[in-house]
């Protein structure tokens, strides 16, 4: 039984093994194992892969990650977009925004070469946000008649 298990592995296409390494990455990294993220994670990549993540987990919550879809661009290269639920764990504004991440084939193992923003809230992969915060819990609106 094991090696007919093997025997299905081995027949992957690029095209699944790269989504197999996204969603085991972006998984791993929702739950908060970034041991077992960064393997997934180029060599040269590693350190702006954790400081990009530092938060997560901890100022930052990860409610849902869903992936997008995924593009192989040639043999070795493809290209993922994943969506991420989160909200920083002092607020309850819930944000989500869109990663690309772009891998590449390692002789058979797909590796994270870079990842950035591609659209939505600011601030879940490390960059410099502004929050701002009301003063008081109460607000008061100016109210409009029309008659």
């Amino acid at each position: 039984m094991f090696v007919g298990a093997t025997a299905c592995i081995g027949n992957l296409t690029p095209s699944q093994r790269a989504q197999d390494a996204a969603i085991d990455l972006t998984t791993a990294a929702r739950f908060g194992r970034m041991d077992i993220a960064i393997e997934r994670v180029s060599r040269d990549d590693r350190e702006r892969f954790v400081q990009q993540h530092a938060a997560w987990g901890g100022a930052i919550r990860i409610v849902d990650c869903d992936m997008l879809g995924l593009k192989i661009t040639d043999k070795d290269h493809a290209q993922a977009v994943v969506s991420v639920s989160w909200h920083r764990v002092d607020e309850s504004e819930m944000r989500m925004t869109q990663i690309v991440q772009h891998w590449k084939d390692h002789r058979g193992a797909w590796l994270l070469e870079s990842e950035e923003r591609a659209a939505g809230d600011v601030g879940l992969l490390g960059e410099a946000a502004t929050v701002m915060r009301p003063h008081s819990q109460s607000f008061q609106f100016e109210s409009i008649t029309i008659r």
